[in-house]
């Protein structure tokens, strides 16, 4: 487990660790949380461009806020984590080149607060192509809301080519209509995937048609891969 002390003493990394290019943290052995000191002191490899990572803030704090690290990074996953350590984490990243994000969040979580949360990272990934979102936790909402809604923030992520979404059942609305597909193509047209792993149950003849699906795919003319849990004819 990376504790605080020894990230403190490699605060500065030497120059033979300064050239990796990928780190994997959640080994398959087990989660190992990243706390906050260990991040800042990855956050300085200069050539670090894929990083996975269950994070674990509970002593950040103590610390002055990291910002401005992972120059180089182009793939970053957030395996484990609640929606603030994962803002945190986000804002620790100045890298121009990320372009794969992925994203788990654990802890329960209001819809308000998660679209808040989506409408920060078209500012911090501003060219992001692929987006994997999975909601391991309740979202709960006095107001219902649809999954269609929660995308909407990063609409003006124009360059999206991957949209993998996965929702729990809770209190979201569980069901994509024809309307919610139409301005994914106008958003996204370069998209290839597109998978909604919408939770809950719905009514046989509730959902999107294949007929919308089939106009997101003449709109979308690279789109290679499409999957929606409710569908009907």
């Amino acid at each position: 487990m990376l504790h605080c002390p020894i990230a403190r003493r490699h605060s500065a990394p030497s120059a033979a660790h300064r050239k990796p290019t990928r780190l994997e943290v959640p080994t398959p052995y087990g989660h190992v949380p990243m706390h906050y000191p260990a991040m800042q002191a990855f956050s300085t490899l200069p050539n670090l461009r894929e990083l996975s990572v269950d994070v674990r803030f509970e002593d950040m704090d103590s610390h002055v806020p990291c910002r401005g690290g992972f120059a180089a990074l182009e793939s970053f996953c957030l395996t484990r984590g609640s929606l603030p350590d994962i803002e945190e984490a986000l804002q620790m990243v100045a890298s121009s080149h990320l372009r794969r994000l992925k994203i788990t969040i654990l802890m329960s979580v209001d819809a308000q607060r998660l679209t808040t949360f989506l409408d920060g990272i078209r500012h911090a990934a501003i060219g992001i192509t692929s987006l994997w979102l999975h909601l391991d936790c309740l979202v709960y909402t006095t107001t219902p809301l649809g999954p269609a809604e929660l995308p909407e923030p990063v609409f003006s992520l124009h360059d999206l080519q991957e949209l993998i979404c996965r929702f729990k059942a809770s209190s979201l609305l569980v069901t994509l209509s024809d309307r919610d597909i139409s301005p994914f193509a106008i958003a996204w047209p370069d998209l290839r995937v597109l998978k909604l792993h919408e939770g809950g149950y719905s009514r046989s003849d509730a959902g999107s048609s294949v007929s919308a699906l089939f106009d997101l795919a003449l709109r979308c003319p690279r789109l290679e891969s499409i999957l929606f849990r409710h569908l009907h004819a």
